[in-house]
């Protein structure tokens, strides 16, 4: 089965919720250098999707992620894919 996207300098993949830290700092680190960013929440490190439930319930926590780790908020925004 083939990946829907690859890992690239502006593509970065986060397993869950649980290391959403980490991809804040990548989305951090992408954006600084490249001025944008799309991070994957739920796909393993080959792009794959994860068997794993997200909901507009987890937006606030992604949010709050994204507030206190940045210094200035970027543009963004947040959808559920399927």
């Amino acid at each position: 089965m083939n990946p829907l996207c690859i890992e690239s300098e502006t593509v970065g993949f986060s397993e869950g919720l649980e290391h959403i830290d980490s991809a804040v700092r990548t989305m951090s680190s992408m954006l600084n250098r490249f001025n944008r960013a799309t991070i994957f929440i739920g796909v393993d490190k080959t792009g794959r999707p994860l068997v794993k439930t997200f909901s507009e319930d987890d937006f606030p926590l992604i949010e709050k992620a994204i507030g206190e780790k940045l210094n200035r908020l970027p543009k963004y925004s947040l959808n559920l894919g399927s």
